[in-house]
């Protein structure tokens, strides 16, 4: 199973935010195309192999949301089974 972490609330008008994206196992064959973004721009996320990475998500100068999405089935386990994305999250702008 895969989750976000450190998902704020609210964002500020010009601020990035950092959440983490964390699995249940290590996984395999992750790139950053398998998180969609719509609201804001991810910046580029290193396939470190292990259960957890770091994303960087800047607001769209015109968004009031940010809805964040992990593609199903976007990479595996070891043992080549799919992992299990989290459910979107959606980020309101705090104004």
């Amino acid at each position: 199973m895969a989750t976000f972490e450190d998902v704020p609330a609210l964002f500020a008008t010009d601020t990035a935010f950092t959440p983490t994206q964390t699995s249940t196992e290590e996984i395999a064959g992750f790139n950053a195309s398998q998180i969609t973004v719509a609201g804001g721009t991810l910046s580029p996320v290193p396939d470190t192999g292990d259960e957890s990475r770091t994303l960087t998500i800047t607001r769209d100068s015109e968004a009031e949301e940010i809805t964040m999405a992990l593609a199903p089935a976007a990479f595996t386990d070891p043992a080549g089974n799919p992992v299990v994305p989290p459910e979107a999250l959606v980020i309101a702008l705090d104004l």
